[in-house]
């Protein structure tokens, strides 16, 4: 697997990024699955302020 960097990785994000809207907006749970996932980490704070 090839890593990307910088320019060459935000270029690929763009291009899977409309896949991966359409695919989401068809997992009617996906939001709250991914919200339940951020609350099991136990971050401090909520997580304010981190990145992914």
């Amino acid at each position: 697997m090839t890593l990307l960097r910088d320019h060459d990785l935000a270029r690929a994000f763009d291009h899977a990024s409309h896949s991966y809207d359409r695919l989401t907006a068809l997992n009617p749970g996906y939001r709250a699955d991914l919200d339940r996932s951020a609350r099991r980490l136990r971050l401090p704070d909520g997580g304010a302020g981190l990145h992914v």
